[in-house]
Parts: structure tokens; sequence; C-alpha cells
């Protein structure tokens, strides 16, 4: 009798480990609607559930998705948790529609989780293109932009700074920046100089090197809500993926407020950007759930 009480228990504790992952992908009764990718070597997105189904993209630890539905679980890994389907990152889509994913629900957590100072000069120039400039609170202005394709640009109220060019990471707090100088994007008076960065935090860091004279020491915080003159789409670009302090849909300006729902608005929107505790949040849900609700269905019907 008392063998038969213990293998019910360990049966009973084997269901219960097998499907309390699954709750920690909803609260109050819904779906949550951001999560984090919790796996350091990223994580792959396919386009069914299933590991043996074609990969879409890959997502970097750490980055917010957009929950959609939860589907059928599976144990990967020795880990027992479901698939679930995001969206895609906006920078990811091919025909600039939203596009959706699969992905194991094991290696994504409700809380992000923490920032690591770069280890290595890969991470380095991960963390300079997260944002889209940095910009540095003395005057005068002083803004730095980082692509990842290695190009280099700075907007400076000051003669003598560098402007246009290309930069690279040599070190895990070192980069190599080769700039023209006052604007001049022809090549002529090029000048490469090495430029140590420390000490950094997730939203800031400091240049020290002859670059910046008339900023050296200045601190330089990552900024996200930029109206540059590039042809570059910033909403697409990862940055808009970062866990800001600030909610992309503060508008500091009444007179900036039409422009940002007649251009902005919808873009964050569909690029699964939470309004939480905005005045958009109805416009973002109104959005959302039916898509949710017809996608969870299909995702039921998976099972």
């Amino acid at each position: 009798m008392k063998k038969k009480i213990f293998l019910l228990l360990v049966l009973c504790s084997a269901i219960t480990l097998a499907f309390a992952d699954k709750s920690r992908f909803y609260k109050n009764g819904k779906v949550v609607d951001t999560m984090y990718v919790d796996a350091e070597d990223g994580l792959k997105v396919r386009d069914y559930p299933s590991l043996k189904s074609k990969r879409i993209c890959g997502l970097p630890h750490r980055l917010p998705v957009k929950v959609v539905a939860v589907g059928k679980e599976e144990t990967i890994d020795g880990i027992t948790a479901p698939w679930i389907e995001i969206l895609v990152p906006s920078y990811e889509w091919k025909s600039g529609e939203p596009e959706y994913g699969w992905v194991f629900g094991g290696y994504i957590s409700s809380v992000q989780p923490k920032f690591k100072i770069p280890s290595n000069k890969a991470e380095l120039l991960k963390y300079l293109t997260s944002f889209p400039y940095w910009n540095c609170g003395d005057w005068p202005a002083f803004n730095l932009h980082f692509s990842a394709d290695g190009k280099f640009w700075c907007g400076a109220l000051e003669k003598g700074e560098p402007t246009v060019g290309t930069f690279k990471a040599s070190d895990k707090d070192t980069v190599i920046i080769t700039s023209a100088f006052m604007g001049i994007e022809v090549e002529v008076n090029y000048t490469t100089e090495e430029l140590n960065i420390c000490p950094l935090t997730e939203y800031s860091f400091k240049f020290e090197g002859p670059f910046f004279s008339v900023h050296k020491g200045s601190t330089f915080y990552g900024n996200y809500n930029y109206d540059s003159p590039s042809p570059e789409d910033f909403y697409k670009e990862k940055f808009i993926y970062n866990n800001f302090k600030d909610s992309l849909y503060k508008v500091p300006y009444s007179y900036q407020k039409e422009y940002f729902e007649e251009k902005r608005l919808l873009k964050y929107i569909r690029s699964g950007i939470p309004a939480d505790g905005t005045e958009y949040e109805k416009d973002y849900h109104d959005y959302w759930d039916p898509i949710m609700n017809e996608h969870q269905k299909k995702a039921d019907a998976m099972e």
C-alpha cells in the first residue's frame, strides 16, 4: 500500500512539473504580453512548433518578444514547456508586413535577464548598435551613431570633432574609429584613432581618446527617439526592443503628437511594442486582442 502511495505521489509530482511551466505564460487569465529571450547563445524562431521545422531567424539574449499564443508542450533539453508563438521582430520582416514564428518556451522568461558588461569585441559591437544614437549631456550638443554594418556618424556643434566614417571593435572595451572631420563626406582628411569605452553601464558609457577633445570625459546616454534625416527606418532597428526606462509612446511636446500619431503610432503597435500605462494602451489592445484570439484558436487546434 505504501509503495502504491509513493508511486502515486511520484506520478503526481511528475505531472505537476510537466505542466507547471505553462502557468508562467499567463497573468490574470491572459497571455503575458511581453517576454524575454533567456538563452545566452540566442534562440531560434521556427515556422512551426517543432525542432524539425524551418528556422525563420535568431533572437539575441535578453531581447523582448511579443507573445501571440501559447501552444503545445514538449520536453527539450530536459525542460518541459509549451511552444510559444511570437511576433517576429520587425527588423526581420521580409515584406514589411508582420510575420509570426514559434520559439520553445523553456528559453524565454517574463523577467529580462540582467545586463552583463561586454566581455569580448562582438558583445561590444552589439552594445554600441543597441540604440539609434548616443547623446552627450554636455554642451555643445554631441551625438554618436554606430551602425551594425560598421558605419560611424557623429553630429557635433564644435569644430574639430569627427563626423562621418567607419568603426570596429578591437576589444571588449576598445573601438577604432576612422573618420573625416567637419562633415566632410568625401575620402579626404580621414584619421584613425583608438578609443577606450569605460566605464560602461546598460544605458551609458564614457569615451577616452583624442577624437573627442571637447567632450573628453563626458557621459553618453543611449537614446531611442531620434528624428534623423537618414533614410534608415529606425523603427525597424533592434534598438526598439531594448528594455527602455521611458515609453516609446511618450510624446514630449504637444505639437509633436499629431505627427507621432500619423507617422509612428501604428508602426510601434504593429511592431509589438507595449503601450502599458500610456494613453495609447487601448489602441494597442484593440489591434492585438483580435489577432491573439485568432492565433490562439489555431494553436489549440494543433494540440
